[in-house]
């Protein structure tokens, strides 16, 4: 009886153990934290909008994406006009997941140095600053 007993309880912490590493997953918000600075942009019908963010940029004002480590932050200044404020998640090494408030959660990926997602028709291409 007293093996059994140990054998069930060797077994049960066995199997919290693997729960345990299951749920540890890699971490791939470094990936993604950081400020992210708008630098192409196409509308939805597909007409390339980069020289009126570079004629913004001449003029010292940028579209700028924030994506914090801490609480999960996302913030997405729009060249001092307005903040939106919102969250985010990793949802891959090459994908991430932003949700503004009043927008539905808008997917990002990650590419050769680049964060590219779409809202409303509109891709923008992002640059990481350092």
């Amino acid at each position: 009886m007293k093996k059994a007993i140990i054998c069930l309880m060797s077994a049960l912490c066995l199997s919290m153990l693997c729960l345990t590493l299951a749920a540890c997953g890699p971490d791939y918000k470094p990936n993604f934290v950081g400020t992210w600075r708008v630098t192409a942009m196409t509308d939805s019908s597909g007409a390339e909008l980069t020289s009126t963010i570079e004629q913004l940029a001449s003029a010292d004002k940028y579209l700028t994406l924030t994506l914090a480590d801490e609480e999960d932050q996302a913030t997405f200044d729009l060249a001092g006009q307005t903040t939106l404020s919102g969250t985010w998640k990793p949802t891959g090494e090459d994908s991430c997941a932003i949700d503004f408030e009043g927008y539905e959660e808008i997917p990002a990926t990650l590419s050769e140095g680049t964060l590219t997602f779409e809202e409303g028709g509109q891709t923008m291409t992002c640059t990481k600053q350092e």
